[in-house]
């Protein structure tokens, strides 16, 4: 085997790169591969690495125009199952999801390029991946929710904590799974959430895109919630302000790549088609995993629908329509379901936090709990709300193993002009319902949640995310917070 000395490329400085360089050569790129005799499972709707990389999977850095298989070096090295790759901010470090022995749990783990030994970041009682560098030394991750798999369905969680390991810190606190994150460069995470059947979901429930701080606070929808396809995931930020990401309508359905604006998310997607030309054949290419390149160009781990040019998936290298795929890298011994290239991106900007980890409420304020985009939210003809219904979603006693089940916190008084202003617990998920002057329903919210001392403001019920709110005094600031009631100690995951 041919011995390759990795030199990633150095930013001295204070460095600002509006457009990425696209690979070339001597660039390094780092790959996941599944051993040839074992599946993978593309579209997830839950967190379970063991589907995901199952024994032997490994994580191997090669440069961008490598002609052999041969010139690989596993970064991954003892460990009996590895993925997950994600690059540092100064291109010399490699964060993975890995499992050191069959029978252990899953951890994060940093690996150098350079070669020395792999140090470990994050090994905690539960499975946890995906993880992502974000600013100020530190990094995001999934862990598994329950860590006895002891609940009927498994949910996950977005984690932060240093680069060093200390200070693990959960930040999401919803219904679902949160999946895939990444960053963008404003510091927001990006990620993926599992959401169960309703609200114009499939009876699988759906896989939409969110955002949130890195502190947990502001989750905000981000793209697909009522779009189809169903299931959005593996969402990663482009050079020119974009997003691409990977679509499909079930799990064993077409997989596409997507692209929406950062501008305009929630705007119709552009479907970028995957196909490698072969004289007057047409071999359409379903994805695994996806990185923006600059120029538009996407660089893609996948394999040929039609199994008649190769056996297993390879590494690609796409244009920016999706046209002229080429093979950068194969070994037929291996899937290669995961890639990323390690060339320099702008580092994500951090993000100010204004939460109080002594309190145990968060404080919501709604300008008009009428106010609707007559699509999604309630009819534009719906009675006006006179009151609002909040529930929690509790685990008994705060054990992860058991059931969940719904809390009624109470019902607060809505203004004249449609305002409210109330006290919810932090860190549970947390739904509201809109009622009439008959105690009719109007419309319920999907589940949310509060950080403490988080201060959330909205402007409506599924109002126009394109729309300001009427600069007006609302009369719910006249009167002190609604204090709704407090769940007992050790309920709240």
């Amino acid at each position: 085997m041919i011995a390759l000395a990795f030199a990633a490329p150095v930013l001295h400085g204070c460095v600002t790169l509006s457009t990425p360089p696209a690979p070339g050569e001597g660039t390094v790129i780092v790959v996941t591969q599944v051993p040839a005799n074992a599946g993978s499972e593309t579209v997830r709707s839950g967190f379970s690495l063991d589907e995901r990389y199952p024994p032997g999977s490994r994580i191997v850095a090669t440069k961008f125009d490598a002609a052999s298989a041969a010139d690989a070096r596993v970064l991954s090295r003892g460990f009996a199952a590895a993925g997950a790759p994600a690059p540092s901010p100064d291109l010399r470090e490699v964060l993975f999801a890995g499992r050191r022995r069959p029978d252990s749990r899953w951890g994060i783990y940093q690996a150098r390029l350079g070669g020395s030994k792999i140090r470990a970041i994050v090994e905690l009682d539960r499975d946890c991946g995906d993880p992502v560098y974000l600013a100020n030394d530190r990094l995001a991750f999934v862990c598994a929710d329950d860590p006895g798999g002891a609940i009927s369905r498994p949910t996950s969680s977005l984690y932060t904590a240093s680069t060093k390991g200390a200070a693990v810190e959960r930040i999401t606190f919803g219904a679902g799974s949160a999946l895939d994150p990444s960053a963008l460069q404003d510091g927001r995470i990006l990620f993926s959430m599992w959401q169960g059947p309703g609200a114009g979901r499939p009876d699988g429930g759906a896989t939409s895109l969110f955002t949130v701080n890195p502190d947990g606070s502001m989750i905000e929808p981000f793209s697909g919630s009522h779009r189809a396809p169903a299931f959005k995931f593996r969402a990663r930020p482009t050079a020119d302000q974009g997003v691409v990401y990977l679509a499909a309508d079930r799990p064993a359905g077409v997989v596409l790549v997507e692209r929406v604006e950062l501008a305009r998310p929630q705007a119709p997607a552009q479907v970028l088609p995957l196909f490698l030309e072969r004289g007057v054949v047409r071999e359409a290419l379903r994805p695994y995993s996806v990185q923006p390149l600059a120029g538009g160009g996407l660089l893609v781990s996948a394999r040929l629908e039609s199994a008649a040019v190769r056996a297993t998936s390879a590494v690609y290298r796409a244009a920016p329509a999706g046209t002229d795929v080429s093979v950068v890298f194969d070994d037929p011994a291996w899937h290669e379901v995961e890639v990323v290239a390690m060339i320099p991106t702008p580092s994500p900007r951090g993000r100010p936090s204004a939460l109080n980890p002594e309190l145990q409420t968060g404080t919501l304020i709604c300008y008009d709990v009428a106010r609707t985009d007559g699509n999604v939210g309630p009819s534009p003809r719906a009675a006006h709300p006179t009151a609002l219904s909040v529930e929690a979603l509790t685990w008994p006693g705060g054990s992860e193993g058991a059931a969940r089940r719904v809390v009624q916190l109470g019902e607060i008084p809505v203004q004249p002009d449609g305002s409210i202003l109330l006290e919810v617990p932090a860190d549970v998920p947390i739904r509201v319902r809109s009622i009439d002057a008959d105690m009719r329903e109007i419309k319920a919210s999907e589940w949310f949640w509060l950080r403490p001392g988080e201060v959330r403001a909205c402007f409506g019920c599924h109002e126009n995310r394109e729309a300001a709110p009427v600069n007006r005094y609302i009369q719910a600031l006249d009167h002190p917070p609604a204090r709704l009631r407090t769940l007992r100690a050790g309920l709240a995951p």
